[in-house]
């Protein structure tokens, strides 16, 4: 094994703490592995980065995609008087993960950051680089490479993915930083605290879906025949189990087939498996979501009375379903009001101030990233 190697492999097990996993991985690696995952550093080339997820300068991992936007936002300060950045990310291993470090170094470096809470499709992040006016953009993703695999794919302000020359003048940047463990970083709360953090809302989406129905050849026809039009849509890797349907539906799409039990099976899997911190969000308690809305709410300007019967209601639910909230589903929701309606012989404006109590606590705890979707929606 080469000295060079072994001294980058010396230092990561010395510094690497950012991430557990790469620990272990660390760990656990003989000469032959630490010379694949060492002997050189992972190309930043046209498009960006890509590779497969792991420990070492040869992998994807959150240093590599530190230094990659360092570099990437030292080029952007050369090249715009108050440049910002769109990030995205899809449902790859890590990917919110990365973009997440992305964020915080370009905060860090004094970039706008105007990044997703959920799951991105591609195409959204050419979109919302121009319809924002950020400088850049950038989409955690591997695209079609297998799932051990991930990347960062980056796009100019023009939407499109970065060209000559720009490609290679940003590469030298990134080569330009050498130590991947001293890279500036700066967390959420500061970030948000300056302004340089904004999570990117339903207004994008909206518009998103407004620019699609102009590109409508003839909409008249799905007038025609939308009694008659059947779609089935499946979303082959969750990235557009949100987007799509909303789209369908807005072009006038009647009949839209999205088999229950698949969507189900979509966010028990996407809940467990896309990064470390839907683990450590399976910790958190029923009773402390609670109090995160409320503290949330109160912030937003909610007085004392609508904080306690925000609480009183929710806090009954939660009692009376003892199913993590992150997992509750629409049909324990549904029955648990049925029953409360029917014990109490509450009217049907109780019932209905219930519901919306419920369905606000769900909303906010989707729009923080903390379940994909409100099990609200359907009732």
């Amino acid at each position: 094994m080469e000295y060079n190697v072994k001294e980058k492999y010396d230092l990561w097990c010395e510094r690497a703490v950012l991430d557990a996993d790469l620990l272990a991985e660390l760990k656990g690696m003989d000469d032959k592995a630490i010379e694949d995952a060492f002997y050189r550093d992972l190309a930043f080339g046209t498009g960006g980065l890509r590779g497969i997820i792991g420990a070492g300068t040869n992998r994807m991992n959150v240093y590599m995609v530190a230094k990659a936007s360092q570099g990437l936002a030292d080029y952007l300060k050369k090249n715009f008087a108050s440049p910002s950045v769109a990030i995205g990310y899809d449902s790859r291993i890590k990917s919110d993960v990365f973009a997440k470090v992305a964020a915080e170094v370009f905060a860090a470096n004094g970039l706008k950051v105007y990044i997703w809470p959920q799951l991105t499709p591609v195409p959204m992040i050419s979109f919302a680089t121009r319809y924002i006016g950020t400088s850049a953009g950038v989409m955690v993703t591997a695209s079609h490479n297998p799932a051990e695999y991930n990347g960062y794919k980056v796009y100019w302000e023009d939407g499109a993915q970065i060209t000559a020359p720009r490609d290679k003048e940003i590469i030298s940047e990134v080569n330009a930083c050498s130590d991947y463990h001293t890279l500036k970083t700066m967390d959420k709360a500061e970030a948000v605290a300056k302004g340089l953090y904004q999570v990117i809302g339903k207004e994008i989406d909206d518009a998103f879906m407004e620019a699609l129905k102009k590109q409508i050849l003839h909409p008249e026809i799905i007038k025609e025949m939308a009694d008659d039009i059947k779609i089935v849509y499946t979303p082959f890797h969750g990235c557009g189990h949100k987007l799509v349907p909303e789209a369908l539906r807005r072009l006038g799409v009647k009949h839209l087939i999205c088999e229950p039990e698949q969507m189900k099976k979509l966010q028990e899997v996407l809940l467990e498996n896309l990064s470390d911190t839907s683990a450590q969000k399976e910790n958190i308690e029923n009773s402390e979501y609670l109090k995160f809305f409320l503290d949330a709410k109160r912030i937003e300007g909610c007085s004392e009375r609508t904080l306690q019967y925000y609480k009183v209601t929710v806090e009954h639910m939660l009692k009376k379903i003892i199913t993590p909230v992150r997992k509750m589903t629409t049909d324990e929701i549904r029955t648990y009001l049925v029953d409360y309606q029917q014990r109490g012989g509450c009217s049907k404006v109780t019932i209905d101030n219930i519901r919306r109590n419920i369905s606000s606590f769900f909303s906010w705890l989707e729009e923080e990233d903390y379940i994909l979707k409100s099990p609200m929606k359907r009732i």
